[in-house]
């Protein structure tokens, strides 16, 4: 049966909650995450009808029972088996637990400094295909870089782990390099372990070197047994016990189900496997090698590994291991005991283990990917297309490749040998909606977010029609202190001709090239693009993510608006700091544009490159974002509390940027001692940010074209700025039907935050429509 002649269901919904990769809306026929006490409550005694590919089961397999009862209680049929428990303290016989060294008796001289951490080499690029039969076909999804399937495919969005868990369900699993003792992967069925437990040495191998008497991951696959989630499957190349030679990086394999979860000694360790099949068993794996026997129809019935009841603890396990039946409750005194003529370093798994079969119950899982997200879609929405669905990346329907969103108007296929693009720009949304459903809360006082004592403050003070607000951030021992004016702008300010929300509006009309860049990793298999998009005018500019830069003479006129907007806030912050740290101000000769969709954000970094002078500029227009400054780790400046056990400081300085405003950081120390990030908080944001590049630092042969791609173009100096000193109110003339529909759908905001109820909304409008039946029978003048 082809996938086109199975039942169309839909994949239940994974929340977008646990992580920051979007989600599709989907209309799930199941919804999880489930809660601990619907599962512990839930009846499968009464399983889900059965699958069309396959007779239902005639024997219901139990779950394991409750492991904190101390005696041997009946087993309640289809009762769900929590695996978190703890190890009483006797040793367990004939097991082969790693060797621990002696603790040292207590002494009265000094301490030994810590050891150094081991350097571990970065995660290196594996093939462990050489010499593998080729496989029997192609899979139909398949990705270069892990970060492209945890974008594009909505059940596993993990960057680190191989398991995709959310609220204690497992959704999706990657089996790459690393394969333990017992591992098996076939056309069919695959065994591999879960959970931590192990550490990398100097030479960047994973090791196992503790116990995992206590698994989350394990939960939440036995979970997702319980309630019948299918587990999306995706193989790495790294995989040396791959039946076929796998063709791509990351290659997905399907649909599986979770048939056992078990606890095991591997390398003398406690540690968690799982066993996962193919839920669709009658078609032939793509997977399978092209040499291999077509496999018979699948047989339900038998053979079957029978199961025991211990007669120490009472529960009930299969007899998984060819030497025989073994206990494999972890708390059990007899657990994994053998015959002492066993060499446990040589077990292997019982065949009927290995070749049991069991039948699908639950729903159809239907597509592995999400259809294409279309402007009909954007519309039935109500949906800007900046929205976090939107971030996410797509299956290319051409290749069948995983690809990210590099580019703010579209989704280009990241196969070379593929021309596929597919367009959706966002919609030009104006400010005043996002300005009505911005959920930050309003400080007219950044004082608010002082966290520390050691910054300094002064202000305010008027500039222009700002209130500007400057922060000392203290240097380390003797080093020069750095300084952040904040420039808190106001609604006349930002509706003059070329201000903030003509700039908004237009950073939304024109195409500005902006795209995500490699953050870490590069083009490799483990490179991972920035949250947010960007490009980059003027000079080149080249720290921490790399942008191609373009002449400001090829810049449009709303770059050059904001230009001089900020080369004006940053004349006035450096003439107004303290008299022995005025220097100079250096014009800005580079403008980097960032753009970021809901859910966007920018990590902690500095702006410390060597070719960068001691001024940066920026400009916040739209949706308003957080930023925050914290010491370095290296740094001896203290904020608020300890340090986090990796040695990271608390933030000593935090204020929100809403649209208008503008920051100016100043001193070479503010960059070599602090780290800042951004966080924007609405659905569409833009900054602007200036900074003066030293020509005579940057690479040689780039100067001759950073002196060209500096050069303003003809006619910018109409753009000079000074504060709207001499602004003048704006009356726009809306029509009745924007007037309505704007004071419509801010009251709406209001009464979703609380802030007031329908009743005066409905008095609001009341009042509204007397006013304009006013206007509209007044006698004309």
């Amino acid at each position: 049966m082809s996938d086109q002649d199975a039942p169309p269901a839909k994949r239940p919904r994974v929340s977008s909650e646990d992580s920051d990769l979007p989600l599709y809306p989907q209309t799930p026929t199941r919804t999880p995450p489930f809660s601990l006490d619907e599962i512990a409550s839930s009846p499968l005694s009464s399983p889900p009808p059965s699958s069309p590919l396959s007779p239902p089961s005639s024997v219901d397999r139990t779950l394991l029972v409750k492991l904190k009862l101390p005696v041997a209680q009946p087993i309640k049929e289809g009762e769900p088996q929590p695996l978190t428990f703890s190890v009483p303290a006797r040793p367990i016989a004939k097991a082969k637990p790693a060797s621990r060294r002696k603790a040292a008796p207590k002494t009265t001289q000094p301490k030994k400094p810590r050891a150094k951490k081991v350097q571990v080499k970065k995660e290196e690029v594996v093939n462990a295909q050489e010499g593998k039969p080729e496989p029997f076909g192609s899979p139909e999804i398949w990705a270069d870089k892990r970060q492209q399937f945890c974008e594009a495919l909505r059940w596993h969005r993990s960057l680190q782990k191989g398991a995709y868990t959310h609220d204690n369900i497992a959704y999706g699993l990657l089996i790459d390099k690393e394969v333990t003792i017992r591992d098996r992967f076939d056309d069919q069925i695959i065994i591999t372990t879960v959970g931590g437990g192990r550490t990398q040495d100097e030479s960047g191998k994973s090791k196992r070197t503790k116990n995992q008497d206590k698994s989350t991951t394990a939960v939440a696959f036995q979970r997702s047994q319980a309630k019948k989630i299918p587990i999306g499957v995706v193989a790495g190349q790294g995989n040396s016990i791959s039946p076929s030679k796998l063709p791509y990086y990351y290659n997905v394999l399907g649909w599986f189900q979770v048939t056992d979860v078990w606890c095991e000694f591997v390398e003398g360790f406690s540690t968690w496997k799982i066993r996962l099949e193919k839920i669709d068993l009658c078609k032939t794996s793509w997977w399978a090698a092209k040499t291999a026997e077509i496999r018979p129809a699948p047989n339900f019935t038998e053979p079957k590994a029978r199961s025991l009841s211990c007669g120490s603890c009472g529960v009930e396990t299969k007899e998984m291991f060819n030497c025989g039946w073994t206990c494999l409750n972890r708390p059990c005194q007899n657990f994994f005991q053998f015959p002492d003529d066993v060499d446990q370093d040589k077990l292997d798994y019982n065949p009927a283990f290995l070749n049991e079969r069991t039948s699908w119950t639950g729903e159809w899982p239907g597509s592995l990917s999400e259809p294409l997200p279309t402007k009909e879609y954007l519309g039935s929405k109500f949906a800007s297309g900046t929205e976090s669905e939107f971030f996410k990346g797509i299956v290319c329907p051409k290749c069948g490749i995983c690809v990210r969103r590099r580019d703010w108007d579209q989704w280009t296929c990241e196969n070379e040998k593929c021309d596929f693009v597919h367009e959706l720009k966002p919609k030009a949304v104006p400010i005043a909606d996002i300005l009505a459903i911005d959920p930050t809360e309003k400080h007219s006082d950044p004082l608010k977010y002082l966290f520390s004592d050691v910054v300094g403050y002064s202000g305010p003070k008027t500039k222009g029609l700002y209130t500007a607000y400057r922060f000392t951030l203290p240097g380390d021992h003797d080093a020069l202190p750095g300084y952040v004016t904040f420039y808190k702008s106001c609604k006349l300010i930002n509706s003059q001709p070329d201000g903030p929300n003509d700039q908004f509006r237009d950073m939304q009309i024109y195409n500005f090239g902006m795209m995500r860049k490699p953050s870490r990793g590069g083009e490799s298999a483990y490179g991972v693009l920035t949250r947010h998009w960007a490009a980059n005018w003027g000079a080149p500019y080249k720290f921490s993510v790399a942008h191609d830069s373009k002449e400001f003479r090829h810049a449009p006129e709303v770059l050059i608006k904001a230009l001089k907007r900020m080369t004006w806030a940053g004349k006035e912050a450096l003439g107004d700091l303290p008299a022995d740290a005025q220097v100079p101000f250096v014009p800005f000769n580079e403008l980097l544009s960032v753009g970021y969709f809901e859910t966007g954000k920018m990590d902690y970094h500095d702006d410390g490159e060597k070719t960068l002078g001691p001024t940066v500029s920026s400009i916040s227009l739209g949706s308003s974002a957080t930023m925050v400054f914290r010491p370095k780790v290296g740094s001896h400046i203290m904020g608020p509390g300890k340090p986090n056990p990796k040695g990271e400081k608390k933030d000593v300085l935090s204020f929100v940027l809403e649209h208008g405003d503008i920051m100016v950081m100043h001193g070479s120390g503010i960059h070599k001692h602090y780290e800042h990030k951004v966080t924007p908080h609405g659905k569409i944001r833009f900054a602007l940010t200036s900074r003066h590049i030293l020509i005579d630092k940057i690479p040689a042969n780039e100067v001759d074209y950073a002196n060209r791609a500096t050069q303003l173009p003809a006619g910018s100096d109409r753009y000079n700025y000074d504060g709207d000193v001499n602004a003048r109110t704006i009356y726009e003339s809306p029509t009745a039907k924007e007037e309505i529909r704007g004071l419509f759908n801010r009251a709406l905001t209001r009464v979703q935050l609380g802030e007031t109820t329908m009743a005066e909304v409905d008095e609001l409008y009341e009042r509204l429509k007397q006013e304009m039946e006013q206007k509209t029978n007044a006698p004309a003048s």
